[in-house]
């Protein structure tokens, strides 16, 4: 398995938080439903649903502020998988020029160029896309659970994660080898990240540790 870091200035612990927040979102508003039905099996079950509601209601309204968070959380998400996808697909259009740019294995470098690098640009616009469903109301709850059916169908096959972690680590190798100096890795790895945490990446991460790092990046979710 990849090794895990956290690259120093990221944003990861806030991005859980707001996660939580989504989640707790859900709990609310389902908390509401019940003590509403609660409240209709008769008189003193409809006083004590009464009593349940009160407290509802604030649920009810911290509910609508987390959602509204979630909301903005999805739709800045989706705005920089596109930025993303861009950008790569940029970098794409130069990959061929790149080649000489690189001492390493000119196999593994072509299959990058022509693999590795796709595969991304179809990662960041499957998650554009999914986040920005995501960040419409209505529909969001239909493809939370397509993804939670489609990671499913993955981990039931033992593919979850299998690819990812692949490509992943060839352009961890390419990387973090020396001598390779392959201007296209780099490219991408700062178009995942920026040139501050490729930097950090060379001088203080062992190849497993920047493939886990890499990975996180290549999700479509």
């Amino acid at each position: 398995m990849p090794g895990t870091a956290t690259i120093p200035g990221s944003h990861s612990k806030a991005k859980k938080v707001a996660s939580k927040a989504q989640a707790h979102a859900s709990t609310a508003i389902s908390v509401t439903t019940h003590v509403s039905r609660f409240s209709q099996l008769g008189p003193i079950a409809g006083a004590a649903g009464a009593a349940v509601s009160a407290t509802g209601i604030g649920l009810v309204i911290t509910g609508g502020v987390l959602q509204v968070i979630g909301t903005v959380k999805n739709g800045r998400a989706a705005i920089s998988s596109h930025r993303h996808a861009k950008g790569l697909q940029e970098i794409q259009s130069r990959a061929s020029s790149l080649s000489h740019l690189c001492s390493g294995c000119s196999i593994v470098h072509d299959k990058i160029a022509s693999e590795v690098l796709p595969y991304i640009i179809a990662q960041k616009q499957t998650k554009r896309f999914r986040r920005g469903v995501m960040a419409t109301p209505g529909i969001s709850l239909l493809e939370s659970i397509r993804a939670v059916g489609k990671k499913g169908y993955k981990f039931c096959r033992g593919t979850l994660g299998v690819k990812r972690a692949q490509n992943a680590e060839l352009l961890a190798k390419h990387l973090i080898e020396p001598s390779f100096g392959c201007v296209l890795v780099q490219e991408i790895v700062m178009e995942l990240f920026d040139e501050a945490a490729m930097d950090w990446m060379l001088a203080a991460c062992t190849t497993e540790v920047a493939a886990g790092l890499i990975a996180e990046k290549l999700k479509s979710r």
